[in-house]
């Protein structure tokens, strides 16, 4: 097999660079909507009996609209039943981008994927690690750590609340972009020519004072 053609710019303008990005976002959840999500949505009626969804569950909220690119995360925070006794609809509590607080919503339970229920277990059996399902997490209440001084504990017993922040949100500053381009750039040209580096670091440096 061929390897696939890749586009590469020696000289990427920041612009050209966050246009790439958010194109490679983009097509990684179309993809993963088309291979993934479409198989652990909820059919309309149950034909066998399957886990209901349970207080703590990391979930995926299902927007209407997909051809916003806006997904987000949350935890349950309550949920209710039907005569059946089975989940109809959940309260999902999440954080938009830029915001500390958060906010809750209403769903049916057919408009969200559960990505991580509060019930998952290790092959030993213990409960999992909050920071195991992502790096950002706290514990509104008591709980109980088990492992060795100066080590990530091993189990987490108690309620466990996760904050999963947008990546859109981790985008450094223009000026920090801009600073670690112009770095970049330097070591670029050391690189490919090291005897010409001063000569050409000078006649850029004039360059600038002139304009």
């Amino acid at each position: 097999r061929e390897v696939p053609a890749m586009r590469f710019d020696l000289k990427p303008s920041l612009t050209k660079r966050m246009r790439f990005i958010q194109e490679i976002q983009n097509e990684f959840w179309d993809k993963w909507i088309k291979a993934v999500m479409q198989e652990r949505i909820l059919a309309t009626k149950w034909r066998k009996s399957t886990r209901d969804s349970k207080v703590g569950d990391v979930v995926l909220l299902l927007e209407e609209t997909m051809a916003s690119r806006h997904y987000r995360m949350g935890i349950l925070s309550e949920i209710k039943t039907g005569t059946d006794g089975h989940v109809r609809t959940v309260t999902v509590r999440y954080k938009n981008p830029g915001e500390n607080t958060f906010r809750t919503t209403v769903r049916s339970v057919h408009k969200v994927v559960t990505l991580v229920p509060v019930d998952l277990e290790s092959e030993e059996g213990d409960i999992l690690v909050a920071s195991d399902v992502h790096p950002v997490a706290t514990t509104p209440g008591p709980v109980e750590m088990t492992g060795k001084a100066g080590q990530r504990p091993a189990v987490i017993r108690g309620p466990v609340e996760i904050s999963v922040p947008d990546p859109v949100e981790e985008i450094v500053d223009l000026k920090d972009r801009q600073s670690a381009a112009r770095k970049a750039q330097k070591k670029i040209v050391k690189l490919t020519a090291p005897e010409e580096a001063e000569e050409i670091t000078d006649i850029v440096k004039n360059v600038k004072k002139k304009y």
